[in-house]
C-alpha cells in the first residue's frame, strides 16, 4: 500500500510524512496534529508497521471529527490500546477492499 502525502479525515486534509522522532520513548512510531493538520509516520520502519501507525493516526483524526456531536468518544480517542484495535481493524478492511477491487 502508497500511504498518501495527504489523507482527508472528514472535512479536514492532514499532511502525511515520515519523519525522525527525537522522543526518548522508541515506542511511539506516529503522531497526530489536529491543530496544524499534520500526520507523522517515523521513518526507517517497515511497510506494515508504517501502515499500521497510519491507520493508528487515522482512527484518532476519525475519533477527533465525532467528538464534536459525541462528546463521551474523547474517552475513546485518549484510549491508545483502543485506538490501536481499531487502527489494525480499519487497515484490515481497507486492504480487504483494495484487494477486491484488483483485477484478477
Amino acid at each position: 500500500m502508497i500511504i498518501p502525502k495527504k489523507i482527508k479525515i472528514g472535512d479536514m486534509e492532514y499532511n502525511v510524512r515520515e519523519k525522525m522522532f527525537l522522543f526518548k520513548d522508541k515506542s511511539i512510531a506516529g503522531n497526530i496534529s489536529y491543530g496544524n493538520l499534520d500526520m507523522s509516520i517515523r521513518s526507517g520502519m517497515i511497510d506494515k508497521s508504517k501502515e499500521d501507525v497510519f491507520f493508528h493516526e487515522i482512527t484518532h483524526g476519525i475519533l477527533k471529527e465525532l467528538e464534536f456531536n459525541h462528546p463521551k468518544i474523547t474517552h475513546f480517542r485518549n484510549n491508545e490500546d483502543f485506538v490501536q484495535e481499531m487502527g489494525l481493524l480499519l487497515r484490515k478492511t481497507f486492504l480487504d477492499l483494495m484487494k477486491k477491487q484488483s483485477p484478477i
